[in-house]
């Protein structure tokens, strides 16, 4: 078993997940919580 999260911290599903920086979290949670993380939204 790989020491990656299989499931997303936030809401529990398997898609669409980001591992890198250690978020392990899935797309939809990161662009709800991504301005409270400290990321920025260039256009």
């Amino acid at each position: 078993m790989s020491s990656r999260s299989l499931k997303c911290k936030v809401c529990g599903t398997n898609r669409g997940m980001i591992h890198r920086y250690g978020l392990h979290i899935c797309r939809r949670c990161f662009r709800e919580h991504a301005p409270s993380i400290g990321f920025k939204k260039y256009s």
